[in-house]
């Protein structure tokens, strides 16, 4: 899952604009920093488990100056995070149990979305930017 950070300038243009390298650097930062927050917070929601695979495969990869990219690398998380149905194996007569979904990953990134959302709009709010009532419009990719 990756998250980008979008504003809809439209009715503030020219108040944005006049903010120029202090916009850009601030939301950078914002995103940056909960970014980095996410990826530290999510290895402590999984459990411990034999090898420690599903806490040490959380990853951060930068993609550009107000994109990050948070992911885990583990080879079984999918199946952590989803869940798996009743199976058997014909080949070899193994019959494979069920195990239950235990979401993590999905919970977390919206809460650390909202919170890079909530500050964003609060240090817009601190600037008393014209024209700016709410939330940025924000774009899933």
């Amino acid at each position: 899952m990756s998250a980008s950070f979008r504003v809809d300038i439209s009715g503030l243009r020219a108040d944005l604009l006049a903010l120029g390298a202090v916009a850009d650097a601030e939301t950078a930062r914002i995103v940056e920093s909960h970014a980095r927050l996410f990826a530290a917070d999510l290895p402590t929601r999984y459990p411990a488990g034999a090898t420690g695979n599903l806490r040490g495969g959380v990853r951060l990869d930068k993609l550009g100056p107000r994109r990050f990219r948070v992911q885990n690398r583990a080879p079984h998380a999918h199946l952590y995070e989803f869940g798996t149905v009743r199976r058997f194996t014909s080949g070899s007569g193994a019959k494979r149990g069920t195990m239950p979904a235990r979401p993590v990953f999905v919970p977390q990134a919206i809460y650390w979305r909202t919170q890079m959302f909530q500050r964003t709009a609060s240090w817009l709010r601190s600037l008393r930017v014209n024209g700016f009532r709410g939330t940025p419009e924000v774009r899933e990719t």
